[in-house]
C-alpha cells in the first residue's frame, strides 16, 4: 500500500508531502488543479521516463520519492536483492526515490 509521496520542484509544485491512510484514497480537484502533475510523480518514480520539461522553472532538478508498505510476500525476495545490491533493507518500508 503507498504510504507517502513526497515531490520537489516537479512541475508547479514547489514542495509537496501527501500522506495516504489505509483503505481508500481519492484524488479529487478542478480542472488545473494538479491531480495529473501527481500521476507523473507516481510514474517517474517507478522507473517511467520524465522529460526535463517537468523540472519546475526555478529549480535545478525535481525529486520524487514514495513509500509503501513492504508487505510479508516481498520481504524474502527483496532482501536478497537489496543485500546482493550492498543496499539498506527496512522490513516496514521500501522508500523509491529519484531525483
Amino acid at each position: 500500500m503507498l504510504e507517502l509521496i513526497q515531490v520537489r520542484d516537479l512541475a508547479l509544485i514547489e514542495r509537496l508531502e501527501l500522506p495516504f491512510a489505509p483503505g481508500l484514497n481519492l484524488i479529487t480537484g478542478e480542472t488545473g488543479s494538479g491531480k495529473s502533475i501527481l500521476l507523473d510523480a507516481l510514474d517517474f518514480v517507478l522507473g517511467g521516463r520524465a522529460s526535463a520539461d517537468l523540472i519546475r522553472g526555478q529549480a535545478d532538478s525535481a525529486q520524487v520519492s514514495a513509500s509503501t508498505l513492504s508487505p510479508a510476500a516481498w520481504q524474502g525476495r527483496w532482501r536478497r536483492w537489496f543485500e546482493h545490491k550492498g543496499l539498506p533493507f527496512d522490513e516496514d518500508e521500501l522508500l523509491l526515490k529519484l531525483e
